[in-house]
């Protein structure tokens, strides 16, 4: 897995959570990792499995219905930067 596919992961669940506004705990149920593992890749500290780090894009992919929009905000350096772009 490249080092670019890894960083659009970690910033997808950091726009994921925004988005549906739960914490790293709960994105880390709905993933099926611990808590710590999101926040290790939330921080694009990598040290995990490539494995782990595949079952939480699947998991953030699979929700069709965010995905969108979650695309649409990643390609924004911050979530503000996407709202703003709205207006």
């Amino acid at each position: 897995m490249e080092n670019s596919e890894k960083l659009k992961i970690a910033k997808m669940a950091r726009v994921y959570r925004a988005v549906k506004m739960i914490n790293q705990a709960e994105l880390a149920s709905l993933c099926g990792v611990s808590q710590r593992t999101i926040s290790f890749l939330e921080r694009e500290d990598f040290h995990m499995s490539v494995r782990t780090i595949k079952k939480v894009g699947e998991f953030l992919k699979s929700d069709i219905l965010v995905f969108s929009c979650i695309a649409e905000m990643a390609k924004c350096d911050t979530v503000s930067g996407f709202v703003g772009g709205l207006a």
